[in-house]
């Protein structure tokens, strides 16, 4: 009577045995197909971060090549405007030397006129002096002149005025060029006599330059 029921209850352990064992196998199966399906929904979210980084990486690159040839195009731009800068400064400095080259020219100018000047004044402060000494020799021989004619001038005013004498031109004088004194015939003139007086030398002006030639005529020159 033992040994039937020892074999019923080892049949039925045998019996929960595959129970619990399938239970938990269809429960592993039905865990490792979720963590398949996980695995899986992991693999494409990767695959498609995987998708997004290249196309950053694509992205990436176009913006850099972009970047790239905007900076080569800035700087070649810049290259440009610095050379047009240094070509056109290069032109500013040589109109500023051309323009202080005709500055000390006007300056050399203005000094040569000053200079002048200077002479100048110098020669009217001296033509000024000879011109007073020459009125006063003038005064001095005037009067001079009129202690020696004075009874010669009281004759001359005494005389009457003579008819005027008759001028007689050639008709053949048509023009300038024609006329000779042959051509030219005074008639009927009449004179008073003669009034003879001492005369005073009277002195002129006497510059410098007439001084040197004075000498030069009294040495031969």
């Amino acid at each position: 009577m033992q040994y039937p029921l020892i074999l019923l209850v080892m049949l039925a352990g045998l019996l929960l045995g595959l129970l619990v064992g399938w239970f938990w196998f269809s429960k592993g199966k039905k865990i490792s197909a979720a963590l398949q399906s996980e695995i899986n929904q992991k693999d494409r979210e990767l695959q498609q971060i995987n998708v997004k980084v290249i196309e950053m990486r694509s992205t990436a690159k176009a913006m850099e090549a972009e970047a790239k040839a905007q900076a080569r195009e800035v700087l070649a731009q810049a290259k440009l405007e610095a050379q047009q800068l240094e070509i056109k400064l290069e032109k500013d400095v040589a109109r500023i030397e051309e323009k202080e080259k005709g500055l000390d020219t006007k300056v050399a100018e203005v000094d040569s006129q000053r200079k002048k000047l200077v002479d100048r004044e110098k020669s009217m402060e001296q033509m000024e002096t000879e011109l007073k000494e020459a009125s006063q020799r003038h005064r001095e021989a005037l009067e001079k002149v009129g202690k020696l004619t004075a009874e010669q001038a009281k004759e001359q005013l005494k005389r009457q005025p003579l008819p005027f004498p008759t001028v007689k031109m050639d008709d053949a004088i048509k023009q300038i060029s024609d006329w000779t004194p042959a051509k030219v015939e005074l008639l009927n003139y009449e004179a008073h006599p003669p009034i003879k007086a001492d005369m005073a030398l009277v002195g002129g002006l006497v510059t410098e330059d007439w001084k040197n030639f004075a000498q030069s005529k009294k040495k031969g020159v």
